[in-house]
C-alpha cells in the first residue's frame, strides 16, 4: 500500500444544490455520465475553474431523510453554448462527468430530520436532457422567437410599461407563464 500526496494543490469543495432531479444521468457507449447545469447561484464559479485545470471530479449526493450518501468520481468537462444546448436544451453551460467509480454508504450522515423537507424557492428549474425530452415526445429544441421593443411608456416615477412585438405568434395558456 502506498500513499501519494501533493503539497502544491488543495482540495476544492463547492456546493451545487437544486431541486430533486436537477442532476441528470444517461448512458452512452457503455459509459455513464451525469450532467449538472450551471446557474448563477452565489456568482462564484470556482468549481468551473477547477474542472478546467484538473478534470478529476467527485460528487456527493446526500439523502437527508435516510442519511445515505452516494459518492461518485469521474472525469469532468465544462461544455458551453451550442454544444451544451445539444445535450441539455436551454442551458448554455453544463458540467458533464464520465463516471469512473461510485460508493453507496448507508446511514453515512448521523442526523434526524425534525421537520418536513422544504426546498428553496430560489432553486433553478429542473432541465431535462435532449434524449429525455425526445422520449417524452417534446421538442428538444424549442422554437425561439425574437422580440423587438416598440415602446416604453412611463406610468409613474418608478413604473414603466414596455411594449414588444414578437417575430412569431406565441400561444400560451393564460396564467400559465
Amino acid at each position: 500500500m502506498s500513499h501519494t500526496s501533493d503539497n502544491t494543490s488543495d482540495l476544492g469543495l463547492n456546493h451545487r444544490g437544486g431541486p430533486p432531479g436537477f442532476v441528470r444521468a444517461y448512458e452512452e457507449n457503455g459509459n455513464t455520465f451525469i450532467v449538472i447545469p450551471d446557474f448563477s447561484g452565489n456568482r462564484f464559479y470556482q468549481s468551473l475553474g477547477n474542472i478546467e485545470s484538473d478534470r478529476v471530479a467527485g460528487v456527493v449526493f446526500p439523502c437527508f431523510t435516510t442519511g445515505d450518501m452516494l459518492h461518485v468520481t469521474g472525469i469532468a468537462e465544462n461544455i458551453y453554448d451550442d454544444e451544451a444546448e445539444r445535450i441539455m436544451p436551454r442551458v448554455t453551460l453544463i458540467t458533464r462527468i464520465k463516471l469512473t467509480g461510485h460508493v453507496w454508504i448507508k446511514e453515512a450522515l448521523n442526523l434526524e430530520l425534525l421537520a418536513p423537507e422544504e426546498y428553496s424557492p430560489y432553486n433553478p428549474p429542473v432541465h431535462y436532457l435532449a434524449i429525455e425530452l425526445e422520449k417524452m415526445g417534446k421538442p428538444a429544441k424549442p422554437d425561439n422567437s425574437r422580440a423587438t421593443l416598440l415602446d416604453i411608456k412611463k406610468l409613474t416615477k418608478n413604473i414603466s410599461r414596455f411594449t414588444f412585438e414578437l417575430e412569431k405568434k406565441v400561444t400560451f395558456k393564460p396564467g400559465g407563464y
